[in-house]
This record gives structure tokens, sequence and C-alpha cells, in this order.
């Protein structure tokens, strides 16, 4: 009987993988947001990020792979693996008694998100309407972070590709003059 392989772990190789995963993907959404996505060489991130092309795809992926991790780490705000449910902003909003002042850290959230998002999210956008790879990711989160209203202006345009070409997306329900104000008052 064979015994089952055990498994290495040293938290010292794994705390280096991380940190060229983040070097990688830092590497990649600076020259995303400097040069642009179609510009951007599996070659030139891995220049950047001082590692092979082989360990960009060993460590991370593609560029689909990149973009969205540039995303979600935008979104977050880091690389932690922890989700945003779980995170001290929320949890803050979740504990706080006051409405307003529940409210109010829920727009300084939003606005930092803001804040973190846009620029890789224009990209996103752009890489989107010449990469069918891209645009599936853009489509699963602009659903799942945007709101379209079909019932006010049809169905969003789409490209040549089919990918929903709004942009960026369109705040809707009873707080968009509320977190307009806001983001506007806080965003350069």
């Amino acid at each position: 009987m064979s015994q089952p392989a055990r498994r290495y772990v040293s938290e010292v190789r794994d705390e280096q993988a991380r940190r060229t995963r983040r070097a990688i993907v830092t590497a990649a959404r600076e020259l995303f947001l400097g040069q642009g996505y179609a510009a951007t060489t599996i070659d030139a991130i891995a220049a950047a990020a001082h590692v092979s092309r082989r360990t960009v795809f060993n460590a991370v992926g593609g560029k689909t792979v990149l973009l969205k991790l540039a995303l979600e780490w935008a979104i977050v705000g880091d690389d932690e693996p922890v989700p945003l449910a779980d995170r001290p902003a929320i949890k803050a909003i979740q504990a706080e008694r006051d409405p307003r002042r529940a409210l109010a850290l829920w727009v300084d959230m939003v606005v930092d998100i803001a804040a973190r998002v846009a620029p890789i999210g224009a990209v996103l956008y752009a890489a989107a309407d010449g990469d069918p790879e891209t645009c599936a990711g853009r489509s699963t989160t602009a659903t799942s972070t945007a709101c379209w209203s079909p019932s006010a202006a049809g169905p969003p345009p789409r490209s040549p590709n089919g990918c929903p070409t709004a942009s960026p997306p369109r705040w809707c329900g009873p707080a968009d003059k509320l977190a307009r104000a806001q983001i506007d008052a806080h965003m350069p």
C-alpha cells in the first residue's frame, strides 16, 4: 500500500511566492495604465517585475488574469485573501448604530474604492472591445458591480464582438444624487 503524498509547507516559500505574484500584478497594472492593455506584452510585464516570462504564467497566468487580479485588488485595496464583506470598513458600517454615520462610512468606502478602480476599470473597458476573453470578464464584472436600467434606456449597446460598450456603468437607485455629490466632493 502506498503512502499518500506528503505536502511540503514552508511559510518562507509561500511569502516569496506571494511577493513574486504581487510584483507581477503590480507591474502589469502599471503597464496597462501607462501604455494600454493591447500594447502591454507578457515580456514587458516580466521585465518590469524582474522575473521570467515563464514565471509570469506559472505564478499568475496570462494578460486577462492579470487584468482581473489588478481590478480585484483595486476593489479591496490589497492582495490579502480577505473578501470585501469581511474587511474592517464593511464591519464598521455594519456595526454603526447611527444610520447617518453608517451612510457616511459607506459613501467614504465607495469613494475610496471608486478612486482605486476607475483607472484600471477604464483599461478593462478599452481592452474588452478588442479581446473576447476580456469582454467576458468585463461583462461578469459589470453585471456584479454596475447598474443598467433597461426600462429607461433599453439594453446596453454592444461592440462588434458582442461586448457591452456602455462605459462607464451608470449609477441608478435612490442613493444616486447623494453618492455622486460625495464622490464629486472627494475626487480630484
